[in-house]
């Protein structure tokens, strides 16, 4: 963690304002039982709390600053870059517990958004920005419920590429692009083969099959695309997160 937690608790009791949001209550009758539930979205699009809240207080903090909206933008990608990383401090000032999860609504790839529908779920998408390319994307929180009277939990997220992968090959998906100066392999079980075979006609049937290349030439491939983006592109970020933070009220 880059701060001090007690710290920047301490300066938030100074500083805080209070997010006291009051809206509708939404029921939801199920087989005679009444069940209660209020959620606040941030939304990094219009920039404001979105609520269906009532009564209660969450407070969402970036370093020691309130905030009243949320966004994840990496301006450059290339590897061996540092570790770029966003943290938000939720605080719940309630009298009832509390529980926070998150989801993510799209990102935006080098001018490319792939957004969330019923293929490609929140889950999946977020499995693809953790697993799909040389670079980690790392989600975090420290815990999910929060006790009433000024509990708080931790929401972090981590942007790494490291220079040196784990692995010798990279296993190639839906978001590459057929490179036909690049060297592609199949694995057989044993051991990596050379396939001189593949086309860019026959390259998306060839990746659902198990297609890899070096993980060198996939930090080449991923740092290229990063880079002529940014250079056609010099006032756009290469990578843009659309995240749901939600905060549900406990009975």
């Amino acid at each position: 963690m880059k701060y001090n937690l007690f710290k920047l608790y301490k300066n938030l009791n100074k500083k805080r304002k209070k997010i006291i949001v009051k809206s509708m209550i939404f029921s939801l009758f199920l087989l005679g039982i009444n069940t209660y539930a209020w959620f606040i979205f941030f939304d990094k699009f219009d920039g404001n709390i979105n609520a269906n809240v009532i009564g209660w207080d969450i407070s969402f903090y970036d370093e020691d600053t309130l905030m009243d909206s949320f966004a994840l933008n990496v301006g450059n990608l290339y590897p061996g870059m540092p570790t770029f990383n966003k943290t938000v401090l939720i605080t719940n000032d309630s009298d009832v517990k509390a529980t926070f999860s998150y989801e993510l609504v799209s990102f935006t790839l080098f001018g490319i958004q792939y957004l969330v529908d019923e293929e490609n779920t929140s889950e999946v998408l977020l499995n693809d920005l953790q697993n799909s390319f040389p670079f980690k994307i790392v989600f975090n929180k420290n815990k999910e419920d929060l006790n009433s009277g000024g509990d708080n939990a931790i929401f972090s997220i981590d942007v790494i590429w490291d220079f040196e992968s784990s692995s010798e090959y990279y296993k190639l998906n839906n978001y590459f692009e057929y490179d036909n100066t690049l060297t592609y392999y199949i694995y057989n079980g044993t051991s990596y083969i050379i396939d001189d075979t593949v086309t860019s006609t026959n390259i998306a049937s060839k990746v659902i099959s198990g297609l890899y290349i070096e993980s060198d030439e996939a930090d080449s491939y991923w740092g290229k695309k990063a880079y002529q983006f940014s250079e056609s592109n010099a006032t756009e970020d290469c990578l843009k997160l659309d995240l749901n933070l939600i905060v549900s009220q406990v009975n």
